[in-house]
């Protein structure tokens, strides 16, 4: 999807679920992109200073856990 679109031939991945970690999530892409597709965990404050929607959003999803 990445690289190819929607192109004929193109396979869909399922990325998102309960079932994946983050770390899953990349190690799947990485195999599936034959390169690697690293994970980078951004704390919360960080991600707040770098763009506020962001920041917010995150907070939201986070805080209903």
């Amino acid at each position: 999807m990445f690289e190819q679109g929607m192109e004929t031939g193109a396979r869909i991945l399922e990325i998102a679920g309960d079932e994946l970690t983050p770390l899953e999530i990349a190690a799947s892409l990485s195999d599936s992109l034959g390169r690697r597709i690293p994970h980078l965990q951004i704390p919360a404050d960080v991600l707040l200073e770098l763009n506020e929607n962001s920041g917010k959003g995150y907070a939201r999803i986070n805080a209903a856990k």
